[in-house]
This record gives C-alpha cells, sequence and structure tokens, in this order.
C-alpha cells in the first residue's frame, strides 16, 4: 500500500510536469507535451516515461487486487507468496512491463514524418502550436489518399496489439479478483459487528474495481480505438488526459468514504470534535 500512494505521488508529480494532452485524428492519436526550453528528444523522453509510469501504476493495481484476494480467499498462504523471497519476483515483472510500455512508446511510438505532416494541421488549429514547439508519441493507423479515402497500415495496428491486450489482461485480473474477493467475503458467517464491517469492505471493493476502470483503462481503451473507427472528437480528447492524470486523487478517497471508522475520524478531525469531547470531560 506504501510503494502504491508513493507511486501515486510520482506519477501525479510526473503529470504536473510533463501537463501531456491527447490528440485523436481520424487516423491517428498522439499524447503531446509542450516544449518549455527543452528539446523534441527530451519532451519525447518525458511523455515516455508517463507511459511507462501509467504502466507501472497498472501493475501495482493488479497486485494490490491480487493481494487483497490472496488475504480473503487463502489468508494462511499469505505470508509465503508475499515476502522478502517473493519479492524480487514482483519487482521484476512490474519493472519489465513499465520498461517494455516505455521503450515502445519512445523508439516505436515516436515522432515520424508521416506523423508530423498528419498531426502538425490539428494542433495548429485547436492549439496554435508550432511544429516544433511540442513533442509527442503516438500510432498511425491509417494514410489518406488524395480522394481523402483511408488506407490501412498494418504497423500501426500491430503496435496496439500489445497495449491493448495488457489492458485487457488487467481488467479480467481485476474482475476475477474483486469477483472472488466479493464471493468470498460473502460467504462467511459474522457476527453482526464484523458484519457491518464486511459490507463496508465490500462496497469499498467494488468502487474500487470500477474507478480504475472508468479512470485509467476505459480512457486509454478509447485513445486507441476511437482513430480506427475514425471519429473526430477534436479538443474533447483532453478528456482522455484529465481522467487519466486524476485518478490517482481518488483512489484514497474511497477507503475514506466507504468505511465508518475512517470517515468519522477525518469528520472528527475536521469539526475538531474529539478536542470538543475532551474539554466537556475535563469540566465535568
Amino acid at each position: 500500500m506504501l510503494s502504491f500512494s508513493a507511486l501515486g505521488i510520482c506519477y501525479s508529480g510526473a503529470n504536473f510536469l510533463a501537463q501531456p494532452n491527447v490528440v485523436l485524428t481520424q487516423t491517428s492519436f498522439a499524447v503531446f507535451t509542450e516544449l518549455h526550453g527543452v528539446t523534441k528528444r527530451i519532451g519525447t523522453f518525458f511523455v515516455s516515461c508517463i507511459a511507462s509510469i501509467y504502466a507501472l501504476m497498472l501493475s501495482l493495481l493488479s497486485l494490490q487486487f491480487y493481494y487483497r484476494f490472496i488475504a480473503v480467499t487463502s489468508p494462511t498462504t499469505l505470508s509465503s507468496r508475499f515476502s522478502l523471497r517473493t519479492l524480487p519476483i514482483y519487482t521484476v515483472l512490474i519493472f519489465l512491463n513499465a520498461a517494455s510500455w516505455g521503450l515502445v512508446s519512445y523508439y516505436l511510438n515516436g515522432p515520424t514524418l508521416e506523423k508530423d505532416l498528419d498531426l502538425a494541421p490539428v494542433l495548429k488549429s485547436l492549439y496554435c502550436l508550432a511544429p516544433n514547439s511540442y513533442a509527442y508519441i503516438g500510432i498511425k493507423y491509417f494514410t489518406l489518399t488524395s480522394s481523402n479515402q483511408r488506407v490501412f497500415l498494418a504497423s500501426g495496428f500491430l503496435l496496439i496489439l500489445t497495449p491493448i491486450a495488457l489492458l485487457m489482461s488487467l481488467f479480467s485480473m481485476l474482475l476475477y479478483f474483486g469477483l472472488g474477493t466479493y464471493s468470498s467475503l460473502k460467504r462467511k458467517a459474522m457476527s453482526q459487528k464484523n458484519k457491518d464491517m464486511q459490507n463496508q469492505l465490500l462496497r469499498t471493493l467494488v468502487i474500487q474495481t470500477v474507478i480504475p476502470f472508468c479512470f485509467m483503462i476505459l480512457p486509454v481503451g478509447c485513445m486507441y480505438l476511437i482513430p480506427i473507427i475514425g471519429w473526430d472528437i477534436g479538443a474533447s480528447a483532453n478528456l482522455i488526459a484529465a481522467l487519466v492524470a486524476i485518478y490517482p486523487c481518488f483512489e484514497p478517497l474511497v477507503a475514506m468514504y466507504c468505511i465508518k471508522c475512517f470517515r468519522m475520524r477525518i469528520i472528527g478531525i475536521i469539526t475538531c470534535r474529539r478536542h470538543k469531547n475532551a474539554q466537556v470531560s475535563a469540566i465535568t
């Protein structure tokens, strides 16, 4: 949990520094950032780093759900599955996934002449950006003929197979571990007090399963698929970047609101309720 929170801070900081935006055309998509005193290569590196941190967040998220699943369904094996001996394995797998996203983004999805010609008019009309004032990563799916007909590019579709497969795998894992944890908690017999806590945890689990899908998986999936469909949504594509950027803000709020003891403690701090109670008890 601590590592996930720390990474969330790094993720938010990287988004704040790079301020990535998304542009979608009928033939391609791109995640771009404005250049402020840096070269295009460094700007492309920054955007690729954000893609890498995004993959790192997804990996840790799936590991977090797996941890909850084991803690509920098989608590006796938790210490063996999450120990100092297994830590290097999880670390290597997580960083390999993140590194692959970053390297593919930088070397395979980086700027090309064809992408420049495709994106330059759009970025000029929507954001008044000259070609030398931004850096980007993106994928081009089609080329346009003189009659404005789209011609299929096999290379573009090959490049999206890996990220789409990873997103679908992650969603499947979240769904499987989430439903498994939910059903296991539902089957357990317990006292009324524990049942109330169970209901709070179940509600938290459901919301924490929905939020990553709505803020991390669905927007990026739409970013990959909308150009294939051929929709032109203009500056509205920035909603994708906004949703992905604000996800770390919502993750801790779910538990703080849904779990009563957390909620009451926070309300007590805000309203100074504990301080008032202490004063009353001292007077009486």
